[in-house]
């Protein structure tokens, strides 16, 4: 990053957040602002940036660096128009946005900026002023359009609200807004009459997601009574579904209540979505779920599901210490609440605390029992640790609920022969008939990476003809597996493990012939299987070839081993194994095979392959 001019790196940034790779892409943008403090551009995205993680006083700094070099650029403008009304400061927002130019691609967003604001402080003759205005300007934009027919209707210019709800319907046929209008305009949003809100309804989805976006839409008019009616509605259909209510139809509920002034209500509707079990059906995603859950918070300071929700947010928006202070606040308040157990486990997981990261998932499994995907979870994570019994019961409870999982079966089979009891890991697939799926390619691993260890088993005892024929199988899978899709690919791998065996046989035409034959391979790439293709150049006299391809193995593999995908790290460190093997240092080799083991004991290849170094079966690589 450093020899990257201010240009590049900006242009990096925006390469990164392409991709989704938001810390990389800030890293590129404060690179540029190192290099120039006052670059526009890269404080710009950084604002955008923080806002999107809801950090509106971060990004109120950076769009007030952007005015320090070009103090007429509009979105900077309209931006800190928007995070400072966002912060309750009325005056500083409106100054910005009157400080867009005609010329900026926002002027069409002033009007309604200051609308909104003129809303949210109770002024609807200004409101009418700016929004009529906004209306006139952009005729397509829906929410400037869904404003004003709030604002018509409030007037009672009924005949012209309807109009406006028309109009509204021609650009957007399923919204939901022009309907709620209609029926409130009506007085039937509350009515219990048969299809009075059908269309509603299926505007909604009839689906707690549809209402809670209504919600907003006026918690963005300030329109607390009519989101308080969309609230209960939605709440209503819940009800005649038998449903548990969704809490965060409760949260938003008692938010309204607390801006209509009766915190005593407030407190009981935020009150029962503490009760409620957090079984997401809404993921919370808004900048209003912010403000709703420390509300909620404010009204029950002993509630577990709010900061477990308001945790969720952050974490999926990068604040991650946050996020953990919020689910240990959660599980203080409520030692069995599920949502904050599992996401505290995963995140100290993620933190490197492996046990510390166990302990919470056990204890989320246990609030949970039927959450399949919970004691999975806990079951793999106690293979990795080498809690291997621990796995095991996890892993047999899992087969009495669903005795027949092809997942399940290989995760079995993967533990036995983890624990040394590959005769049993071969029984269990090869008495299951497994489903073609993408979990395939997995089990053909396992399947290979179970006759490699029986392989140099027999090889340690010179039973050459039994490992060949490991080797052999390896290489054609029982069609029960649901791996025939893979059976014509030749792998390098297989080719250079038969190679060894052949040679210590002392068969060299056969060890040359799988060394040519794992040259002419396909897969050369280095996330694959090309080392083992480069193995075979390099035995078949093509050594130049080999050692082209070895150079950049050596600097991207290196890469590999600090990469925050953990199979992208097992896999560097068994390849760095391998290579080390093959230059010769034993003692690298198995430091490589045992730093995978050391990130995960589940992993099969590297025990296999520590099995064939220490049978000294890789000196053969030389």
């Amino acid at each position: 990053m450093e020899s990257l001019n201010v240009e590049e790196a900006y242009q990096k940034g925006l390469g990164n957040e392409k991709f989704g790779q938001i810390a990389d892409a800030m890293r590129a943008y404060n690179a540029a602002l190192a290099k120039d403090p006052l670059f526009s551009l890269a404080h710009l995205r950084l604002g955008l940036l923080a806002l999107d993680r809801f950090q509106v006083e971060e990004a109120v700094e950076h769009f007030e660096k952007v005015l320090e070099r070009d103090s007429s650029n509009g979105e900077a403008h309209y931006f800190l128009g928007v995070s400072y009304a966002e912060l309750g400061k009325h005056l500083d927002a409106r100054r910005n946005y009157y400080e867009i130019l005609p010329s900026s691609d926002k002027y069409d967003l002033r009007d309604y900026g200051l609308g909104l604001l003129a809303l949210n402080e109770g002024n609807l003759s200004e409101a009418w002023q700016k929004l009529s205005a906004a209306a006139a300007l952009t005729p397509e934009n829906v929410s400037v359009r869904e404003a004003y027919a709030y604002l018509l209707r409030k007037a009672g210019r009924v005949a012209e609200a309807e109009n406006e709800r028309k109009a509204i319907l021609q650009l957007d046929e399923t919204n939901a807004f022009a309907q709620a209008e209609r029926l409130i305009q009506a007085g039937a949003i509350t009515s219990e009459h048969a299809g009075a809100a059908d269309l509603l309804d299926r505007a909604c989805a009839h689906h707690p997601q549809g209402y809670l976006e209504l919600a907003t839409e006026y918690f963005r008019l300030s329109a607390w009574q009519e989101a308080a009616q969309v609230l209960d509605h939605g709440l209503g259909v819940t009800a005649q579904k038998g449903q548990a209510a969704d809490p965060l139809l409760l949260y938003y509920r008692a938010y309204a209540t607390t801006k209509l002034d009766d915190q005593q209500s407030a407190r009981q509707f935020a009150e029962k979505a503490s009760k409620e079990d957090l079984n997401l059906v809404i993921f919370p995603f808004r900048a209003e779920d912010v403000k709703v859950l420390r509300s909620a918070m404010r009204l029950d300071p002993r509630d577990a599901n709010a900061p477990a929700l308001l945790g969720d947010l952050l974490y999926s928006r990068n604040r991650q210490e946050e996020a953990i202070q919020l689910w240990t606040v959660a599980v203080q308040a409520d030692a069995h609440n599920f949502s904050a157990l599992r996401n505290l486990g995963m995140a100290t997981l993620g933190e490197g605390k492996q046990e510390a990261g166990l302990e919470l998932l056990i204890r989320a499994s246990e609030a949970r029992p039927s959450h399949l995907d919970s004691a999975m979870l806990v079951a793999n994570v106690s293979a990795s640790l080498g809690h291997t019994e621990q796995a095991r019961k996890a892993f047999e409870r899992l087969l009495q609920i669903q005795p027949d999982s092809d997942l399940v079966l290989q995760k079995l089979a993967s533990l036995e022969a983890q624990m040394g009891n590959d005769a049993r890991a071969l029984e269990i697939m090869d008495s299951h008939k497994f489903q073609a799926t993408h979990l395939s390619y997995s089990l053909l691993h396992l399947y290979r990476g179970v006759r490699l260890t029986l392989a140099v088993q027999a090889a340690r005892n010179s039973q050459f003809s039994a490992a060949l024929a490991d080797v052999a199988a390896a290489a054609k899978p029982p069609s029960s597996l649901g791996v025939d899709d893979f059976a014509t690919l030749k792998s390098s791998r297989l080719l250079m493990y038969d190679a060894l065996l052949q040679q210590a046989a002392g068969n060299s035409a056969a060890t040359q012939a799988d060394w040519r034959a794992a040259a002419k391979t396909l897969d050369d790439d280095i996330e694959g299987e090309g080392l083992f293709r480069a193995i075979g150049l390099y035995k078949s006299g093509q050594e130049q070839k080999a050692e082209d391809w070895f150079k950049e193995f050596a600097v991207v593999n290196e890469q590999r081993k600090t990469d925050n995908a953990v199979n992208i790290r097992l896999h560097a460190y068994d390849l760095a194994g391998i290579y080390a093997a093959l230059r010769g240092d034993a003692a690298l080799a198995r430091e490589s095979f045992t730093k995978a083991l050391e990130i995960d004991q589940s992993y099969l290849y590297a025990r296999q392959s520590m099995a064939w170094l220490d049978a000294g079966m890789l000196k053969g690589l030389k």
